[in-house]
Parts: structure tokens; C-alpha cells; sequence
């Protein structure tokens, strides 16, 4: 059975992996639709698709930070009192303590610029593509909302995170109450 740090290790590299992935989607579709699209309905329905799955994986790659910080914390909940559990203790508060700040602004612009500036160059392009025939479709606006519901998404979720500490003693008293019935 996998221990937590194995977690932490793997969920470390599949957020990596996903902002590469992004990244390099965006540049691939930006490449591509500057040199072989130029209808107004293409360009309109790409910048869409873009959107869309930039969405995705930036949503994947939040999931991934919320299971990387749970393994973090399961690893550092070690009942043994080894110097393991004290050093994952260590990393844990060391890893979390610069973005953790009080100020709702340093926050903002911490977690904003951490999590999600690998995804808004995504988001950005495919509005370029949505808009640079000047000839929006439905498709196109659609696009448009869907990315200003992302950022502001984003900016949500920058603000006000998970509490990841709360969520596992809940989950842990929730165990141990089943087990005594």
C-alpha cells in the first residue's frame, strides 16, 4: 500500500505534468490557427475548445494541489512519532506558510499567481481566437462567458480555499465514530 509521501511525490509530478500539458496545448493551437485558420467560425470555435479544456486541466491541476496538500498532512499525522511524521510536520507548515498570509489581497495575488498563471495565457489566446476576425458567433460568446466564469473561478478559489486541516479531522471523527457503533 502506498504510504502518503509516495502520494506526495506522485501528486507533485501530475501537477507539473498538467501546467506543461496546458502550456504546450496552448502554443500547439495558437501555432496552428495563426498559420491554417482563418474562417471566423473556426477561429470562433477553436478559441471555445480552448477555453474549454484549459478549463479542465486547470481544474485537474486544483484537484491535484488539494490531494498533494492532503498527503502532506496525512504524511505528517503519523501516529509513530518517528522523526518521519515530524519532518512531513516540517515540510507541511514550511510548504504552506508563505501563502497562508491574512491579507485577502496578498492572497489574492499569491495563490492567483501560483495556481493559476500557467492557465490564464490559455484563456487569453482563446479570446484572441474568439475575437480576431471581429465576428464573434454564439459559440464565441459562449467562450467569452465560460472564461470570465473561469477567472472568476479562480479568484474565488485563491481566496478562499479549502481548509484541508478542518476537512480531515472531520473525516477522522466521522472514522472513529463508526467505529464505535
Amino acid at each position: 500500500m502506498a504510504q502518503p509521501s509516495d502520494l506526495v511525490a506522485h501528486y507533485s509530478s501530475l501537477i507539473f505534468q498538467t501546467r506543461i500539458y496546458a502550456l504546450t496545448f496552448v502554443g500547439v493551437v495558437l501555432g496552428a490557427s495563426i498559420e491554417w485558420i482563418q474562417s471566423a467560425r473556426q477561429s470562433n470555435f477553436i478559441g471555445f475548445l480552448l477555453v474549454l479544456v484549459v478549463g479542465s486541466l486547470a481544474e485537474a491541476n486544483r484537484r491535484y494541489t488539494h490531494s498533494y496538500l492532503c498527503a502532506c498532512l496525512a504524511s505528517s499525522r503519523n501516529e509513530s512519532g518517528s522523526n518521519d511524521a515530524r519532518f512531513w510536520n516540517l515540510f507541511r507548515h514550511v510548504n504552506e506558510s508563505p501563502w497562508s498570509g491574512t491579507e485577502k489581497k496578498g492572497k489574492l495575488i499569491a495563490r492567483f499567481m501560483l495556481y493559476w498563471s500557467t492557465y490564464i495565457p490559455g484563456v487569453i489566446t482563446g479570446e484572441y481566437l474568439i475575437f480576431r476576425s471581429g465576428q464573434p458567433t454564439f459559440i464565441g460568446w459562449l467562450g467569452t462567458l465560460i472564461a470570465i466564469c473561469l477567472v472568476c473561478w479562480w479568484m474565488y478559489s485563491s481566496i478562499k480555499p479549502p481548509n484541508i486541516k478542518n476537512q480531515m479531522d472531520k473525516f477522522i471523527l466521522l472514522l472513529d465514530a463508526k467505529k464505535r457503533h
